[in-house]
């Protein structure tokens, strides 16, 4: 390990906590990192994959947001909703966090539930429950009732778990069923990038406590294989120089394509 880099975590799943075929590909996946630092282990590596990737669609949604005056520039009176593409691009990054924090029992029904557990993990305070501390954890019985947490709430209006996932439906799809007459604007879209990025940051540091020992068994069990180009696997080196290099450095705490909706963060 060079002087610059720091270790992750205070321990890490074994490799018989992994799924059956997922540890070897990590353990190639790491081999592209050891030039830069010889102990990168298996884990870190999938780590900084799949956080680089939840990093980079927020990047990409936030650029998609920014260009949403494309049309506005050249005077079109019915400019493009391009924030409906941004949207979809950080649901992308909420459904993968999602994905990693299943529980084991839960990975069979993914599809239906990654999108959603990862909706939670956006939320730190829900109204709805009068102000209880929403974990990431629900039950088959409760989960109409969990529908109605409270993502975002902006423009006098309250977005739901339900309401999200109904407009990424639509967004995806081309199918949704947004029950009453709530506005998709390219406000909530920037509202909606912000509790991601810090739903992001607060999972990450989970992660890295002495607590976390059970979210890094599921991340370790998740589905979730590296894509490669010409260099490696892609993103790995988009966030070894912020995470390896400093103990205090949280995934998103510094984007690209920033100025169209930081300013979000604070309201």
């Amino acid at each position: 390990m060079t002087e610059e880099s720091v270790k992750l975590f205070p321990d890490e799943p074994s490799q018989n906590e992994w799924r059956d075929t997922d540890w070897c590909e990590w353990e190639r996946a790491a081999s592209s990192l050891r030039q830069q630092d010889s102990t990168v282990t298996a884990f870190e590596t999938k780590v900084l994959y799949t956080f680089g990737m939840m990093r980079h669609m927020l990047e990409a949604s936030g650029w998609t947001l920014e260009h949403d005056c494309y049309c506005k520039d050249k005077k079109d009176p019915n400019p493009l909703p391009f924030y409906f593409s941004a949207y979809l691009l950080a649901c992308g990054a909420v459904e993968l966090m999602g994905c990693c924090v299943l529980e084991e029992s839960e990975h069979q029904a993914k599809f239906q539930r990654a999108l959603k557990r990862g909706l939670e993990r956006m939320i730190e305070v829900c109204p709805h429950c009068h102000g209880s501390n929403i974990h990431g954890e629900y039950s088959g019985s409760s989960w109409q009732s969990d529908e109605e947490h409270v993502v975002v709430s902006i423009d006098r209006s309250c977005y739901t778990i339900g309401d999200c996932r109904r407009f990424r439906n639509f967004m995806a799809h081309g199918t949704a069923d947004p029950k009453g007459e709530l506005r998709f604007t390219p406000e909530f879209v920037a509202q909606f990038i912000c509790q991601a990025c810090r739903g992001i940051d607060r999972y990450y540091e989970a992660l890295r406590t002495p607590g976390g020992k059970e979210l890094r068994k599921r991340l370790a069990k998740a589905a979730v294989v590296p894509i490669w180009d010409n260099t490696g696997p892609l993103h790995v080196h988009h966030l070894y120089e912020p995470l390896m290099c400093s103990s205090s450095a949280t995934p998103c705490g510094e984007l690209l394509h920033e100025s169209k909706w930081r300013v979000r963060c604070s309201e």
